[in-house]
């Protein structure tokens, strides 16, 4: 029998850096036929550096306009790319390593290195979702979390360098063409000059940028410490107020940027961004709540989170689930929970021989098998039919050193109460939500009518210590 290939997700190019790459190709190559035009003929030493600096963009450009055209897509067990008209295979244990550096993203396996256009949509989800699934990147995330203090991680000094480098470049062919300049005379003069200036403002651009981004953040037990290349910042533990997780569309990227900013007692803050840290902002949060003793909360906010986004195995709407046949009827929250009891726990793999696939409530009535978003979708489906208001969630739990782990269920209100209906715990399935919400961390929920809501950890204290 032949099993076919799933794609659990797919990730392609927004049509802005397509535009972008489109419009720099063709002007790099007019700029690359001017300046050989109009160049003075008794400097041909300075023609041939600003023809091959010229030249060597015109490949880029034009390598990352075809690279957009391309594609990667996830199945269980590889990474399709397509790209340059030919398709390539990885299997996820062959991956090595997966990089985003100034010009590419680069997935290293064990016979091949592939290069890809750096702006790929979703691109931190991409890496995020290639390192869970490579068995060579699998990392302890907990027990870096737990390391104790201090902790030093570099920030962007590879972009600094990348960045310092590109402007003593511009600086030398930009200085070396004004400084021949002054050899010519009247339109030459002018030209020279014109085409000397412009690797200087990029010098500039480039200059600027290197002295902006963090170089080195330091976790110490009684302070922060942020370092620049010529200042540094330290944050006292005791006038650190909050920390929060902010995603920021910025105008100059369609990218949105994912932001840590540490809010001071005196009201004045600090912004992290992810792109200047090499490990995840939310690792980087957790880490600084679990040695700075901060209690943790969520805040609830409307979204539009696409049901993709909530799982690999969420492939349809959720309105799939809420609709179609459910032979199995309840008449209270009891019965519902007496329903799950007699379920089995079976995960994916062993019952599907897949990675991720979720059930609709039919067809886990028909198996009485499955795992927590099986358990979890039937349960939100069972409360809508009983008119109790109830949102199915995902996110990550924690129920000791050997349950943690990404997992769904079920929030309900009752009685002007909220509860959370563990679907999988068959010896009791219902807590008080304030009893039990520090073991789990939400990410998504969708309530009944398909609103989606996403969630954003904040610690912060107060006077009394508790979450403001």
């Amino acid at each position: 029998m032949i099993v076919p290939v799933v794609t659990l997700k797919r990730y392609s190019y927004g049509r802005f850096f397509r535009i972008l790459w489109a419009i720099l190709f063709p002007f790099t190559l007019f700029m690359l036929g001017l300046v050989w035009a109009v160049w003075p003929d008794r400097s041909y030493g300075w023609l041939l550096v600003v023809e091959s600096f010229i030249l060597l963009y015109s490949f880029y450009a034009g390598w990352s306009l075809v690279a957009t055209y391309g594609s990667v897509e996830l199945t269980a067990t590889e990474v399709i790319i397509r790209q340059f008209g030919r398709t390539i295979t990885l299997p996820c244990e062959a991956i090595q390593s997966v990089k985003r550096n100034e010009m590419a993203l680069i997935i290293k396996s064990n016979d091949r290195t592939v290069f890809l256009e750096r702006h790929i949509s979703d691109v931190a989800d991409l890496m995020g979702e290639l390192r869970q699934r490579a068995p060579a990147l699998h990392v302890d995330q907990q027990a870096l979390i737990r390391q104790p203090l201090p902790q030093t991680f570099n920030g962007r000094l590879r972009a600094f360098l990348f960045s310092l480098g590109i402007s003593l470049l511009c600086l030398l062919v930009g200085g070396g063409i004004i400084w021949s300049a002054f050899d010519e005379t009247g339109f030459q003069l002018v030209l020279m000059f014109f085409f000397g200036l412009w690797p200087l403002l990029v010098s500039g651009l480039f200059l600027y940028l290197s002295f902006y981004f963090t170089w080195r953040l330091t976790l110490l037990p009684d302070k922060i410490v942020i370092r620049f290349p010529f200042h540094k910042q330290e944050i006292p533990v005791e006038q650190l107020a909050s920390l929060r997780l902010l995603t920021v569309q910025s105008n100059r990227s369609p990218e949105p940027t994912l932001l840590l900013a540490l809010t001071l007692a005196d009201g004045r803050s600090r912004r992290i961004s992810q792109t200047e840290m090499p490990i995840p902002i939310p690792q980087l949060l957790e880490m600084m709540v679990h040695h700075y003793q901060l209690p943790l909360g969520y805040e609830k906010e409307a979204a539009q989170v696409h049901h993709t986004e909530f799982g690999a195995g969420s492939r349809r709407p959720f309105a799939h689930y809420l609709n179609g046949e459910s032979r199995v009827q309840v008449r209270s929250i009891e019965e519902i929970c007496q329903w799950l009891q007699q379920c089995e726990y079976v995960r994916d793999m062993e019952l599907f021989n897949q990675r991720d696939v979720w059930q609709h409530p039919g067809e886990f009535e028909s198996l009485r098998k499955g795992d927590c978003e099986d358990h979890a979708l039937w349960a939100w489906r069972k409360l809508k039919e009983l008119d109790i208001p109830a949102e199915f969630v995902v996110g990550r739990t924690e129920w000791g050193e050997n349950a943690v782990g990404v997992h769904a269920w079920v929030l309900y209100e009752e009685n002007g109460r909220t509860y959370l209906l563990e679907t999988t715990n068959k010896k009791q399935l219902i807590y008080p939500l304030e009893a039990i919400q520090k073991r789990y961390q939400p990410w998504f929920s969708v309530d009944a009518a398909s609103q989606t809501y996403r969630f954003s950890p904040v610690a912060a204290r107060q006077n009394n210590g508790r979450v403001s």
